[in-house]
């Protein structure tokens, strides 16, 4: 139960983190470095893919 609640507290965490990177780029694009996006989107992918999964499983069950 302690593992689950550490894991899910730093989903969370990296959550926040991509938010406020998609807040950057939205908002600041005039000075955005391709190379850190280029960076961000293959280091974090697996975690938008599994993130994704599991609001689709909870909200599609069985679809």
């Amino acid at each position: 139960m302690a593992i689950d609640k550490l894991r899910l507290k730093q989903k969370l965490e990296q959550l926040e983190k991509m938010a406020g990177f998609r807040n950057i780029l939205i908002h600041e694009y005039s000075e955005i470095d391709t190379e850190r996006v280029y960076q961000a989107v293959h280091k974090d992918i697996d975690d938008l893919i599994k993130f994704a999964q599991s609001i689709h499983q909870k909200y599609f069950p069985g679809k």
